[in-house]
């Protein structure tokens, strides 16, 4: 944390992580495990253009024999999963995990988000290319990538990391709003059956 003391009207700038492992005592799985700024609204974390019907918090497949990039060990037990949609990739079709961020427009506090890391499995139908979106308007027009990364689809847990992202979120009252986007899907899979499982999701700013 770097506190800003030049003048009045600076801003105070923090770095650490909001988090999610989908397991929170005492409220919903799809809140945020942690949230340590001030200020700053977290969504729930969703599963979207599911192929059929899953649930999305489970225990099947616990994380395991991992480190993310914001230092989030495999914590095991619930998941959030997905059944991945075959063909080519699309921002309005291709099965997503989404969050937003809001910073309230009364916060003396600035912040810039730098990187998201999470662990990932896919089956052998599962996602093999990851991709990042962000959008201002909430996926009405603004569709604006952050990147692509590979993934296995070999069954095995391991980090992911979205990095050397420099976004800032405004204190604006306005929403940023996220999609991480699972595609290259080889084979055929089933509806109705998750081949895509994330754990331990950290945003870091």
């Amino acid at each position: 944390a770097t506190a800003c003391v030049v003048a009045a009207s600076c801003l105070s700038v923090r770095a650490d992580s909001v988090y999610w492992n989908f397991s929170p005592a005492g409220q919903p799985q799809s809140s945020p495990t942690s949230n340590p700024f001030t200020g700053l609204t977290v969504s729930a974390f969703t599963q979207n253009n599911n192929n059929g019907t899953t649930t999305p918090f489970t225990t099947t497949s616990a994380s395991s024999a991992y480190t993310t990039a914001a230092s989030f060990s495999a914590s095991g037990s619930t998941n959030i999963g997905a059944a991945v949609l075959a063909g080519a990739f699309s921002t309005t079709t291709s099965t997503y995990f989404a969050f937003s961020l809001s910073l309230s427009s009364s916060s003396t506090l600035s912040y810039t988000l730098s990187d998201i890391s999470f662990g990932s499995r896919s089956t052998g139908t599962g996602p093999q290319s990851l991709s990042l979106y962000v959008s201002t308007d909430g996926f009405t027009s603004d569709f604006t990538s952050l990147g692509s990364i590979t993934a296995a689809n070999s069954s095995a847990w391991a980090a992911k990391d979205f990095s050397d992202l420099s976004l800032s979120i405004p204190n604006d009252d306005s929403t940023l709003s996220f999609r991480i986007y699972g595609s290259g899907v080889v084979g055929t899979p089933t509806a109705g059956t998750a081949t895509w499982r994330v754990d331990d999701v950290g945003v870091t700013l």
